[in-house]
């Protein structure tokens, strides 16, 4: 799962250039002159211009243009003016359809394809990620007279195309079982509420539907989209979280509530919702996820969580009551998006310092607030994907895992290791303690349905790791904690940059 940004938070960036053209706006820049260059020498401002309908540039920086510098000097002024044409799009492009969708395709001037892809598949505590056919977006969008500019960071050539991931209703459709919630949702109108967000669907099944079809004959039309909608809940909801949490107590779009709950019986791991069983989980598109349950959901089915199997806390919601960890929770916080996207990409494990922790790092860390970038990548060492408990740590012995930022840690048990905390100590039936790039695991297990907050009493910084004994780890938890959120690390997603950044975070610490 990677940052994902909300509308009114892209909205907000958006630069207006009051009295400008796009083309002039562009170049008070001073970052795209190549682009400009090219433009002009091809007649392509002129004819953008005489189309007079207002346009989407997605316009290579300078430093792109160098990184191809030999390609495009081979080209002739036609193959160059159809090169520029496949960076513009007729229309001002609306990003709240790729926030609702996660991907959308838009045809160039040239007649090529753009996939314009938020990507969120990977916790980061960097910039929102948004990229055109694979080339990220490296600033915020600006209009101006004519159109709408976004910067990226290569040049579009032919054939770089891929269309977007299907959505989890294509998902959904493909496996032939949901027929009838689609003919339903289709019919109702019902189905017009999944624009413009992500969401959770428990779909019933087309035998459900007709073990409920004397039932669901006596609802008139606008009773039957209030009960489709029951089956709706805001924001993503993996089955992993549930197994994790034990039980979620969720509102719907239409605000009743679903009971999400996780039970082993016989061996036999079940989630169900409301009571009814969960048999096609996790068909997940960019656009949310769909979990085919095999009843249909009924007002007046719900029931609460039982007491002991209740987490609807958030980890931060649990570190915040725990009182150690403000320092931590104002950093997350001062972020725009920070804590929504640990929420989003569940499960995580954060190894939280305590305030003590920050507090003893005096003016090193004091002097992060003034740089985001490097203060960002330092709390990204310490989120790594996946649920990590105490028992997990002592089963292994030791762990190396992979940051969010592309840093390793070591998570260790070592009994021969004893901490004055008795806390974690009574927790894990044991004497000895759990350490992480050997600072002491201080308050353990905050599991909450997002993940695991291990409290730790230092600050992990970049090159604190070494490699466990043997250096052999498992790439994700242990089987009995099946939590590892798949695919690739961050590390492939935030690439050199954090690199450099994590080397000066380095550097700030005199590493």
């Amino acid at each position: 799962m990677k940052f994902s940004l909300t509308f009114a938070v892209l909205a907000a960036n958006v630069g207006s250039a009051v009295g400008q053209t796009i083309f002039e706006a562009i170049e008070a820049t001073g970052n795209y002159t190549d682009l400009l260059g090219a433009l002009n020498a091809t007649g392509a401002i002129a004819d953008i211009e005489e189309l007079g309908e207002p346009v989407t540039i997605f316009g290579p920086t300078d430093a792109a243009f160098l990184a191809i510098n030999g390609t495009v000097a081979d080209l002739n002024d036609t193959q160059l003016l159809d090169v520029l044409a496949g960076h513009v799009v007729i229309g001002e492009f609306d990003p709240a359809v790729v926030v609702g969708n996660g991907c959308t395709v838009l045809e160039t001037l040239a007649g090529t394809f753009l996939t314009v892809e938020l990507t969120d598949d990977d916790f980061c505590l960097c910039d929102p990620i948004w990229t055109v056919n694979g080339a990220r977006v490296v600033s915020p969008p600006i209009s101006g007279e004519g159109g709408v500019f976004w910067g990226i960071d290569e040049v579009l050539l032919p054939g770089n195309f891929t269309p977007c991931d299907p959505s989890f209703i294509d998902l959904a459709v493909d496996t032939g079982d949901f027929g009838i919630l689609i003919d339903y949702a289709n019919s109702t109108g019902a189905i017009q509420l999944l624009d413009n967000q992500r969401y959770t669907v428990f779909g019933p099944t087309n035998a459900a539907f007709g073990a409920a079809a004397e039932t669901l004959s006596s609802y008139n039309t606008s009773q039957l989209v209030e009960i489709l909608r029951g089956h709706v809940v805001a924001g993503v909801y993996k089955s992993v979280g549930v197994m994790e949490a034990g039980c979620v107590e969720l509102a719907t779009a239409v605000g009743t509530m679903l009971q999400v709950a996780y039970t082993e019986e016989d061996n036999v791991p079940m989630v169900t919702v409301n009571g009814i069983p969960v048999i096609e989980p996790d068909l997940i598109g960019p656009d949310g996820v769909f979990h085919g349950i095999e009843g249909v959901i009924l007002p007046g089915s719900f029931t609460p969580c039982p007491n002991n199997m209740t987490n609807a806390s958030s980890i931060i919601e649990l570190a915040a009551e725990a009182g150690n960890y403000t320092t931590l929770l104002d950093a997350l916080n001062s972020t725009p998006g920070a804590a929504e996207a640990l929420e989003q990409s569940a499960p995580v494990t954060v190894f939280g310092p305590t305030d003590a922790a920050f507090a003893a790092l005096g003016d090193e860390f004091t002097d992060l607030a003034g740089q985001p970038d490097l203060l960002l990548a330092l709390l990204g060492g310490h989120v790594v994907a996946g649920a990590y408990t105490v028992a997990d740590v002592k089963a292994e012995g030791c762990m190396e895992i992979e940051t969010v930022v592309g840093t390793m840690v070591k998570v260790e048990y070592d009994e021969s290791h004893t901490h004055d905390s008795r806390a974690l100590a009574d927790h894990i039936g044991m004497e000895g303690t759990v350490l992480v790039n050997g600072i002491h695991v201080v308050g353990a297990d905050l599991v909450g349905f997002d993940g695991v907050f291990q409290g730790i009493d230092g600050v992990i910084t970049p090159d604190s790791f070494s490699p466990c004994p043997g250096g052999e780890s498992p790439e994700a938890p242990p089987a009995a904690t099946p939590t590892a959120a798949p695919g690739d690390s961050a590390a492939s997603v935030v690439g050199v940059s954090i690199t450099v950044i994590t080397t000066a975070v380095a550097a700030t610490f005199a590493l």
